[in-house]
């Protein structure tokens, strides 16, 4: 049975890393009703200084993906209970 969370309680997800030299899984609690976007604004900017650089341009710009439960995640995508969020970093080279 799914549980509903009423606004403002806080839900947990799983996050994880899929970085060069940086892996990490762990579970956060965040606001129930928050979007993949609104994580993103709140936990990139917390990462250690070489996972930051990873994913994002010298502008800010976030240059990694986003899945959300093994699939290409949709920014405004509202978050629920027990979701998993991956981020992994663009490889260049050749």
């Amino acid at each position: 049975m799914e549980k509903t969370l009423a606004l403002g309680e806080q839900m947990k997800i799983k996050v994880s890393l899929k970085l060069v030299l940086y892996k990490s899984d762990e579970e956060m609690e965040i606001p129930d009703g928050s979007t993949v976007q609104n994580f993103m604004n709140g936990f990139i900017p917390g990462l250690p200084k070489q996972a930051h650089k990873m994913l994002v341009d010298q502008e800010g710009v976030f240059r990694g993906v986003v899945l959300l439960n093994k699939s290409r995640a949709d920014m405004n995508q509202i978050l629920k209970q027990g979701d998993e969020l991956t981020f992994l970093c663009m490889i260049s080279g050749g």
